[in-house]
């Protein structure tokens, strides 16, 4: 079972307050509000994996999940949201692995350094501080990375990059190493337009609850085939959620108030 969420709030897309916290331009931080949503994301998966159940025979308990994350600091909190929701014993390595197939597009907007410059690279320390989960660049243990981006991307080079590092580079050792008792659920975090990339790969895109855009913690569902290396999308793009997020955080925020 295949998992693709998008990251929550970011900072410098959200209130003069939160933009000025940023401590690096080019790798925002995720928001309070993003917090909430990712928790409630991971609440979504555990949700969709008890309906699952029925099919499967699996409870989300007897499962093991392995969390990769793109390795902008945005999607590493959510990363690391998303699994208070699920048993920590259950993590695979108790950790959240990033991987560079996962990042977010690297357009002219971004310096061609920005792989570097990202603060997991270079303060991972200050990183670490806030998540529960270690942090390790690259596949679980033999720590490399599915697919190197080239800067400056278009959108099929984005496509051509996301297609090699899924289907060619991580999808055969999760099914072959990974993944040989079919009791790990993957759990892939990324940006808006790298999630409809993947999504793409997939039967049933855009069909079954399609929608036309990501939105924050958008959870799809992914049915995978091991044999094939197929798969068939079964929920595309859910993101009920967000409405429980937003009243959570604003029931927070009048409870600090009193």
């Amino acid at each position: 079972m295949l998992f693709l969420v998008r990251h929550g709030q970011r900072a410098d897309q959200a209130t003069p307050e939160e933009k000025s916290k940023i401590q690096l331009k080019c790798d925002p931080h995720l928001t309070d509000l993003g917090k909430v949503q990712a928790k409630k994301a991971g609440e979504r998966i555990v949700n969709l994996l008890h309906n699952y159940h029925d099919v499967s025979g699996k409870k989300p308990e007897d499962l093991k999940y392995l969390i990769i994350s793109s390795p902008f600091r945005r999607c590493i909190q959510t990363a690391n949201h998303i699994s208070h929701a699920l048993a920590k014993e259950n993590i695979i390595g108790q950790k959240i692995y990033l991987n560079d197939y996962l990042c977010d597009y690297l357009g002219d907007f971004h310096p061609e350094s920005v792989l570097k410059d990202l603060q997991v690279r270079n303060s991972i320390e200050e990183v670490q501080k806030h998540i529960e989960l270690d942090l390790q660049d690259g596949y679980p243990e033999i720590g490399n990375h599915a697919y190197n981006p080239m800067h400056p991307e278009e959108g099929e080079t984005l496509r051509k990059r996301v297609f090699e590092g899924h289907i060619k580079g991580f999808k055969p050792y999760f099914i072959n190493e990974i993944n040989k008792e079919k009791d790990v659920v993957l759990i892939l975090v990324s940006h808006g337009y790298v999630v409809e990339c993947l999504l793409e790969l997939y039967e049933g895109y855009n069909k079954i609850g399609g929608s036309n855009h990501t939105n924050y913690t958008a959870v799809s569902q992914v049915e995978v085939d091991g044999e094939n290396l197929t798969g068939k999308v079964l929920v595309d793009r859910c993101f009920k959620h967000l409405k429980d997020a937003e009243e959570e955080y604003h029931k927070s925020l009048l409870e600090k108030l009193e």
